[in-house]
């Protein structure tokens, strides 16, 4: 129910203009009654087998997917060193004062200002990613994304069994975060892309299989300051990262943590995020590792 979700637009759902399905009584029915609607369109199919939908579309458009690379510590600045894992200790304190405050400002400029935002750590790694989507793009300038490059998923499913084979549990956590840097200095700069890529996200990582746990969080919104607090986002990306590092030997833990924020979805009924003028979507995308329990 977050898919296609960007601070700046609630669910996919909410363009269904019209449902049709097989009901429980072996019945077709078509909805299209607004209210009705609300309920139908994001039910899962609870109410029967889809047969048909009509979605409202928007003008077609593009988007500056404006990339980089950083310091996790300054793309999420942790809270204090209590939420900093030993490995980063040290970098953490060579970071200023001042540049840790600009690097919270910049991070809650980018989470309203962005038409689209997505935050990667990959495990044990100090250094992630953001992409950054703006809505200042124009179609002379785009040119279709090249997917073969991320046509990778059948070699790194096989660099990833081989260290199961021989019992490298923490490789099997680096395989991806090492290929992942290596096919991303390829596609790395600024380029102008399509919405509807842009909401697919298709570069974002090599596609391999892996087992996903989505966690939406609500931010409060400060009414007196017109402003929202980030700082239960900052707790929860810092508290999957130590999670990970705690469990660092026996690499237990090989997920990506993707953070994203998603806007206020009103018109869907059983949206998670129904009745939030933000959320923020933690997932952790788990590579899937043979041999293990």
């Amino acid at each position: 129910m977050s898919h296609a979700g960007t601070p700046h637009r609630g669910n996919i759902a909410e363009y269904v203009r019209e449902i049709t399905f097989v009901n429980a009584l072996c019945q077709v029915q078509t909805v299209s009654d607004p209210n009705l609607l609300r309920s139908a369109s994001g039910a899962f199919g609870a109410f029967g087998v889809i047969v048909s939908m009509v979605f409202r579309l928007e003008k077609f458009s593009y988007v500056t997917l404006r990339p980089r690379q950083q310091s996790c510590l300054t793309i999420v600045p942790p809270l204090d060193d209590s939420y900093v894992p030993m490995s980063m200790m040290e970098s953490y304190r060579k970071i200023g004062q001042g540049e840790m405050k600009k690097a919270l400002e910049v991070f809650e400029k980018e989470a309203i200002e962005c038409y689209n935002r997505t935050i990667y750590w990959f495990p044990f790694e100090e250094m992630g990613w953001v992409n950054g989507f703006y809505l200042d793009g124009k179609d002379s300038q785009w040119s279709p994304m090249e997917r073969t490059k991320w046509d990778i998923g059948p070699q790194l499913q096989a660099e990833i069994d081989k260290a199961a084979d021989e019992h490298r549990w923490k490789d099997t956590c680096t395989v991806l975060s090492n290929k992942f840097q290596e096919v991303r200095q390829e596609v790395d700069g600024i380029k102008v892309v399509s919405l509807p890529e842009a909401l697919q996200n298709p570069w974002v990582h090599p596609h391999v299989p892996v087992t996903d746990l989505s966690i939406g969080i609500p931010i409060e919104f400060n009414e007196t300051t017109g402003k929202f607090d980030f700082t239960i986002v900052r707790k929860a990306f810092w508290d999957m990262i130590n999670i990970a590092h705690k469990h660092e030997e026996e690499g237990a833990c090989n997920h990506v943590v993707h953070l994203r924020l998603v806007g206020e979805s009103n018109n869907t009924t059983l949206a998670p995020h129904r009745g939030n003028k933000l959320t923020c979507v933690l997932d952790t995308h788990s590579i899937v590792v043979k041999n293990r329990r």
